[in-house]
């Protein structure tokens, strides 16, 4: 638990592999998708939003939450496979700069809030 820090991206480009793994349903934990962006392999528990945000296999890897069993066989197989870590870093990289940048997010309200005065939101 490092507390707040400004520094984030010096942090995340220190780091090959990133790690969130709270016990708690987080809705939207911003450190994965900024890690992501960063262009680190995401490692997230499969609680509350981070199952949205990292697709295990595909652009990071999730674990069952409170389970130190489950996270040391990632950490183990992303630190084992240097190729896997890297396919899934620039994954995870592409996947969260299409979903989260700020200009991507931007646009997404902007449609959003004209279709809500529009009277056609859900």
């Amino acid at each position: 638990m490092v507390g707040y820090r400004t520094d984030l991206p010096r942090v995340f480009a220190a780091c090959d592999i990133f790690v969130h793994c709270p016990t708690y349903p987080d809705p939207f934990p911003t450190v994965i998708p900024e890690a992501m962006m960063m262009g680190k392999a995401a490692v997230g528990s499969r609680i509350g939003g981070i199952p949205e945000q990292v697709a295990d296999g595909l652009t990071g890897l999730t674990v069952n939450p409170n389970d130190p069993i489950d996270l040391a066989r990632a950490l183990n197989r992303l630190l084992g496979d240097p190729g896997l870590r890297s396919r899934l870093a620039a994954a995870g990289q592409a996947e969260a700069l299409s979903r989260y940048a700020p200009r991507t997010q931007a646009v997404a309200q902007v449609e959003y809030y004209t279709t809500m005065l529009r009277g056609t939101a859900l």
